[in-house]
């Protein structure tokens, strides 16, 4: 699958393996952290929260431009 950042990057088949149902890729797997302000903030995490979070090394993850 290509990736904007890392080029051509190889994934594992997907289980279980179906035959009427072929799984197949749309999207890359996340980046490390990618996606960590959104989770946080539905636990009720605010921003200011998340960016001390990061800040002490506890969470990956840049603040969302």
């Amino acid at each position: 699958m290509p990736d904007e950042e890392l080029g051509w990057v190889q994934h594992h088949a997907p289980v279980p393996r179906l035959s009427e149902t072929p799984a197949g890729y749309h999207r890359p797997a996340p980046r490390l952290g990618q996606h960590t302000w959104d989770v946080l903030g539905e636990f009720g995490f605010d921003e200011n929260q998340i960016a001390a979070l990061r800040e002490a090394g506890i969470v990956a993850g840049e603040e969302p431009s």
